[in-house]
């Protein structure tokens, strides 16, 4: 196992993104053991990376740091017995994205993988494109696992055009669920494209979703599934979920609003 040197952006400090160095000859630690190494095609930025690059996930553990948790790339050093070859094409994700780690993130020509954080890419799926999926696909798929959805349920998805929101939709059309998620009047047939079966504006207020679905126990939601917080969820948690709704956050703003309409939805 032997290092390699290639491109990357790292920061040396912590700071906006005027601290980000491009650097042609970066050279990347040696694999762990058990490491799968991969020559990365593509990466994407996700709001925990400039957290960190901004120092509010506490003390960055090693500078140089290379940030970013998703990758998209190709094998090009596999341990003995492992399920991936040189030549794979896979996509997943590293824990050097986290401030604490002393690996390096995905920012970089080469990244070093734990085998269980990297999947194959399906044929279909370019490598230029695969490198967005990891991150955000999780998230969606934790926070919509954790509501133990069923096939027939009604779900409401706040924020359905953000990036989680989108992969949320998939997930439950998949699932046989009946979908409605909002979003701005420009996305609004995005959502819909996904599979949602109704999109709503969320620029008409609370006013809308309550007289479209607030009617009664037909119309409310068993599985609401949050990326926004706030006041949103606890409107949508009060006047919108049926009894004993599941309701799934990725963001709390006011939690004591939040857990108040939690009771009161109960």
């Amino acid at each position: 196992m032997t290092s390699r040197t290639g491109k990357a952006a790292v920061i040396n400090r912590v700071g906006g993104s005027d601290v980000f160095e491009y650097v042609t000859d970066f050279v990347f630690d040696a694999p762990k053991e058990g490491d799968v190494v991969v020559h990365n095609v593509s990466s994407s930025v996700n709001p925990i990376d400039y957290v960190v690059r901004q120092g509010f996930f506490g003390p960055i553990a090693r500078f140089p740091k290379i940030l970013g948790g998703d990758l998209a790339g190709v094998v090009v050093e596999a341990p003995a017995g492992s399920k991936f070859k040189v030549g794979d094409k896979v996509y997943g994700g590293t824990d050097g994205l986290f401030a604490h780690s002393d690996r390096q993130g995905s920012y970089g020509e080469f990244v070093n993988c734990k085998e269980e954080w990297l999947a194959h890419v399906p044929d279909n799926l370019p490598l230029a494109i695969a490198g967005s999926v990891p991150l955000v696909a999780l998230t969606a798929w934790q926070a919509f696992e954790a509501a133990d959805p069923q096939p027939g349920q009604r779900i409401l998805i706040l924020s359905a055009s953000s990036s989680v929101g989108l992969y949320a939709v998939q997930f439950a059309k998949v699932k046989g669920m009946h979908v409605v998620g909002t979003a701005g009047a420009r996305n609004l047939e995005l959502v819909r494209s996904f599979g949602a079966d109704d999109a709503v504006d969320y620029a008409g207020g609370e006013e809308v979703l309550l007289a479209k679905y607030g009617g009664g126990a037909e119309t409310k939601f068993d599985v609401i599934l949050d990326i926004i917080g706030g006041r949103a969820l606890e409107h949508a948690m009060t006047e919108l979920a049926r009894p004993g709704a599941a309701v799934s956050t990725v963001a709390i703003g006011d939690k004591a609003a939040v857990e108040k309409a939690a009771a009161a939805a109960a």
